[in-house]
């Protein structure tokens, strides 16, 4: 949904799979359901996508991201799996030179996978625990957890 503009919306019990919202601006909007896959903005685009008041307390969030993406006012999922994150590009270059340094931790590089098109000024992300599942060993788990509790990477 390029160059859309929603405001005051309500995406009621949703199922967006692959849906990406590229120079979208969302304002006062509401997300429910399950949103798996989703891209709010791209780093591709000269202007950015921008959410608002956006609230997705009541939806259940996958492997979603935020490259050039400005974000304010928004509500995270109420599922303790999943948390907000600020500085989601250096979070995520964190975590990986974590898991170059011990092969304990998981043997998939995430540079791979969150590449720079995906990490692109984004300083924001939402991100489920569950998501890093088949990434990450036990040990790497526990790294992720720990991470999520540091009050650095909050929002």
């Amino acid at each position: 949904m390029d160059f859309a503009v929603f405001e005051r919306a309500s995406f009621l019990n949703c199922k967006l799979d692959r849906a990406e919202f590229r120079q979208a601006t969302i304002l006062q909007s509401k997300f429910t359901g399950k949103l798996d896959d989703v891209v709010f903005g791209r780093d591709y685009t000269d202007k950015p996508s921008r959410l608002q008041g956006v609230d997705f307390s009541k939806a259940t969030i996958n492997y979603s991201i935020f490259p050039n993406t400005q974000v304010s006012d928004v509500t995270a999922p109420e599922n303790p799996k999943i948390h907000v994150i600020s500085r989601y590009k250096d979070f995520i270059s964190d975590l990986d030179r974590a898991i170059q340094a011990n092969p304990d931790l998981g043997d998939v590089a995430l540079a791979g996978i969150f590449t720079s098109e995906y990490t692109a000024n984004s300083n924001f992300g939402i991100v489920n625990e569950d998501d890093f599942r088949e990434l990450l060993k036990p040990k790497g788990m526990e790294r992720l957890a720990l991470m999520l509790t540091d009050p650095r990477w909050g929002n």
